[in-house]
């Protein structure tokens, strides 16, 4: 019936789906010619009594480097909690805020297995182990964008600077590595204030560590090993590119072998190339409102009930599948052998049947609903 939700797993080998008033998430193989189904009940993964009705937003944010735990969060009316989802042991699952007793802005997973978490809450960097069930106290404060390449995590945060009278805030980006003492400036960012839009990405493509960031529409790339406070080496990155981008970027993400980074604002993306260090530039006729990866190096987006594909640097404009007539998500299979994306069709029932007082015929009432159809085609070289 209706869809609440519906993710992709990042390695493209299983689709999680919620119906509107489904009391189960249903894991499904996208990959097995006869795809399987599991049902993880809502009552294990957020840890209610049966039969609870969760009305609200429930998202799915991120999955693990095996895809085996995702982070979900459920907004209810004026209140958010956060989980780490178990996608094999559902009843093994944790709810991070009633955990701790916080309420976190952000949670980002921070090793392979998902046992480690970054935090951000009201401003504060913490670091939770869900093995032994503890958070850290207070790392950084005052940060306004985080992102991390597993135990390394780079922010943002504020200080606040006096000149006599004048009061200004200043933006610092900083790197941490997990266990360390204390984390390592890397830069004042320049021509900032207070409705700045941060954007941050990290990611090691072969053996070269690299940090992506942008204040507005400047956008730099620093790159080289990631520093250690210890050892005050704040000049292990050097930069690698800097530009002024066409507008201020919206989104940013980074695919699967962290190769490439894009950026894109309501009608353009910017894509960078960290193993040729080329740049692209180019416009969609639509707005955009996310990057959306088909593959480790395809970007789609749905165009009036057309789902367009792209090469990564804007080349090779493809209509792969028309009549898709909602804005949910589309996948290749990991193998690729199958293209998955979502259709609605009308679907009548027959409701109560009446006969005609005036000619005695015999009629039927027939209500009209929407059903959401997961469909598949097999792809062809």
């Amino acid at each position: 019936d209706t869809l609440r939700l519906a993710a992709f797993s990042p390695d493209r080998k299983h689709l999680l789906t919620l119906e509107e008033n489904g009391d189960v998430f249903h894991l499904i193989d996208i990959q097995a010619d006869k795809p399987q189904s599991k049902d993880l009940p809502l009552s294990e993964c957020f840890g209610t009594k049966s039969k609870t009705i969760h009305n609200g937003a429930i998202s799915i944010l991120s999955w693990n480097n095996d895809n085996t735990k995702v982070i979900a969060k459920w907004t209810n009316n004026d209140s958010t909690s956060w989980y780490l989802i178990d996608l094999n042991h559902s009843d093994q699952s944790v709810n991070l805020t009633q955990k701790y007793n916080l309420a976190f802005d952000s949670i980002l997973i921070a090793n392979d297995a998902a046992n480690k978490l970054w935090a951000l809450e009201n401003g504060n960097l913490r670091l939770i182990d869900a093995n032994s069930s503890t958070i850290s106290s207070t790392i950084a404060s005052d940060i306004q964008k985080i992102a991390n390449n597993k135990s390394t995590v780079s922010f943002v945060n504020t200080e606040s600077t006096k000149e006599g009278d004048k009061k200004s805030i200043r933006y610092n980006l900083n790197i941490y590595k997990e266990g360390e003492q204390s984390y390592t400036q890397l830069a004042t960012l320049d021509n900032t204030d207070e409705n700045s839009t941060i954007r941050l990405a990290m990611g090691t493509y072969w053996s070269d560590e690299w940090l992506a960031y942008s204040v507005d529409r400047k956008f730099s790339i620093i790159s080289g090993k990631y520093p250690s406070y210890e050892k005050d080496k704040a000049d292990s990155l050097k930069e690698r590119y800097s530009s002024e981008l066409e507008s201020i970027p919206q989104f940013a993400s980074v695919n699967a072998n962290h190769r490439i980074i894009v950026l894109a604002g309501e009608k353009n993306i910017f894509s960078f190339d960290i193993e040729t260090n080329e740049q692209f530039n180019y416009s969609f006729a639509n707005s955009l409102t996310s990057i959306a990866w088909l593959d480790d190096y395809l970007l789609w987006q749905n165009v009036d009930n057309n789902i367009i594909t792209r090469d990564f640097d804007g080349e090779n404009r493809r209509n792969i599948i028309k009549s898709v007539d909602n804005q949910l998500p589309v996948t290749v299979s990991e193998n690729n052998k199958y293209l998955y994306y979502f259709n609605i069709v009308e679907a009548e029932s027959a409701a109560e049947a009446s006969r005609s007082p005036s000619d005695a015929d015999l009629s039927t009432n027939t209500t009209t609903t929407l059903k959401y159809i997961l469909k598949r085609q097999t792809l062809k070289y």
